[in-house]
């Protein structure tokens, strides 16, 4: 009896410890931010079970498989879109600002595309400077509007884009807006949507 105690109490100490050591290299390889890192870290040894259910839970991002699945019906189109993209040469640079070089550098690995001609940046350093430029160039659009974003939640100056795009679409400017589901759910599960598809 005394040796199956101590077989039963060594297997549920070695698979407690595999479970941490498992969830502690599954965090080091997220390549989170050090602070993230450090933190769940922290909290895995010092509440170690509650914390590594917690984060099972709520550490990760699950997008589920039918967004999954979505992602791979829709790349398909897209490298056809890319492919069509990389035979009109005209529309591509051939030689890019020390500044800009870094950034189509890494669309040329990503995507096999070159840096494209007529594109500007311009640095932003706070959100108010941000979305007030994006109104701007909203109410100033005559032909297309096209805009992606992760995160977009409803109140304040988002309101007023969303007017903006409204707007535009109104005076016949084409708008398309791209939005992620995972970082905006709070606005897919508002009134907004319905009326940005169809503005009064």
């Amino acid at each position: 009896m005394a040796t199956l105690y101590i077989l039963l109490n060594s297997a549920v100490l070695f698979l407690y410890w595999l479970m941490i050591a498992t969830v502690t290299i599954r965090i080091l390889l997220k390549r989170r931010p050090v602070t993230s890192v450090l933190t769940w870290l922290l909290i895995i040894y010092i509440i170690p079970l509650v914390d590594v259910i917690a984060y099972l839970a709520f550490g990760e991002l699950h997008l589920g498989k039918r967004q999954v699945i979505k992602a791979m019906n829709m790349w398909p189109s897209v490298e056809i879109w890319l492919e069509k993209l990389k035979q009109s040469k005209h529309i591509f640079c051939k030689s890019n600002s020390r500044v800009a070089e870094p950034l189509f550098e890494l669309c040329e690995k990503r995507q096999g595309i070159e840096g494209i001609k007529g594109n500007k940046i311009q640095l932003l350093t706070n959100y108010q400077d941000a979305l007030n430029t994006i109104i701007r160039d909203i109410n100033s659009a005559y032909y297309n509007i096209e805009m992606v974003f992760y995160i977009w939640q409803d109140g304040g100056l988002v309101d007023e884009v969303t007017e903006a795009l409204i707007n535009a679409a109104k005076r016949g400017v084409k708008c398309g807006i791209m939005i992620d589901s995972a970082g905006s759910w709070s606005f897919f599960h508002s009134h907004q949507p319905k009326k940005c598809l169809k503005p009064e």
